[in-house]
């Protein structure tokens, strides 16, 4: 199969108004794999703004901390969350016994309880949004706009956001001319898994620091990407219906690994869900949001990981123009 024919650019003409007004009637679910602190040091302050502004519900922290280099780190790690949790009322943990079980952060149960929980307790009018720990900058005055979308959708089974550092999305934006190739050539993954980007720190450094100085070329308003294969699931929103029948499917993977080769919830999700309930999987370009480093970069060097984690601790809480294009 040629590039080409792996995404798929739509066109969309879906109308969202008012920035900071409620988005939906039911509940918006921040769910984080949680959690590094570092990073999450700088994803709370979406958390709180979110919040404050009646976009965001509640944010569970599903607590992975003993998946940690070393205990010391997981003890230091646990304590953040358990510290968060007691500061703000709409912050829960959620995974205490995932916590105690799971040490392998690629043993398919490390992440059963947490799609399971959900396919049980999402309501009608709910939408969950699932986020890495390293997500480090979002477009907030997207936010309730993808939201909505989310909510609406029908025949779009996840709705990923438009995530920096992340090999399908990176080859899709040079693909519209958001990144130019002096930052680097970000090829198509073979069959949507890793790629050279997910290997090297300095090419995820090299597209931060560019992101960061051109936000703005991030940005498309009414376009969306249909994408065919597996995605890393940084970060992205389903609403209730498609997360009973997705999250089942995950479910019916980890518990028949035998015929699935070992297949993890991102593929799961984004493969064999996709393929089974015969729907849609798109990127939503108007929700911008950076992902730090995947697990192989950061073995790269954990140093250029902390300094990318550091450059976003240091900007500042901006928004994209919203007729920017």
């Amino acid at each position: 199969m040629k590039s080409e024919t792996k995404i798929k650019i739509l066109n969309i003409d879906f109308t969202c108004n008012s920035v900071l007004t409620p988005p939906i009637s039911g509940n918006v679910y921040w769910a984080v794999f949680a959690g590094r602190r570092d990073r999450l040091e700088v994803q709370e302050r979406y958390w709180h703004y979110l919040y404050k502004v009646g976009l965001l519900t509640e944010v569970h922290l599903w607590d992975f901390t003993s998946i940690a280099n070393n205990a010391t780190e997981a003890q230091l790690n646990q304590e953040w969350i358990e510290s968060r949790a007691k500061q703000y009322e709409y912050i829960t943990i959620k995974g205490g016994k995932v916590n105690k079980t799971c040490v392998d952060l690629w043993n398919a149960v490390c992440f059963l309880d947490f799609y399971e929980y959900y396919a049980e307790n999402l309501a009608k009018l709910d939408v969950l949004v699932k986020v890495d720990d390293d997500i480090l900058w979002v477009n907030v005055s997207e936010f309730k706009c993808f939201v909505q979308y989310v909510f609406h959708s029908k025949d779009e089974v996840l709705v990923s956001a438009n995530i920096v550092n992340n090999g399908v999305v990176a080859h899709m934006q040079q693909q519209l001319g958001m990144i130019p190739e002096s930052v680097g050539k970000f090829e198509y993954p073979w069959a949507g898994r890793t790629g050279t980007l997910y290997f090297s720190i300095d090419k995820a450094l090299n597209l931060h620091k560019y992101f960061l100085l051109h936000k703005e070329k991030f940005y498309k308003e009414k376009v969306l990407v249909q994408y065919f294969e597996r995605l890393s699931i940084n970060f992205f929103g389903v609403n209730y219906y498609h997360a009973k029948e997705a999250f089942q499917m995950v479910k019916y993977v980890f518990e028949h690994q035998k015929y699935f080769q070992g297949a993890k919830d991102e593929t799961a999700l984004t493969t064999f869900a996709n393929v089974h309930l015969n729907t849609k999987q798109v990127i939503y370009m108007r929700l911008v949001v950076a992902h730090g480093t995947f697990m192989n970069q950061w073995l790269a060097s954990k140093k250029l990981t902390a300094d990318i984690t550091e450059m976003y601790q240091k900007e500042n809480m901006t928004d994209l123009s919203r007729g920017s294009q």
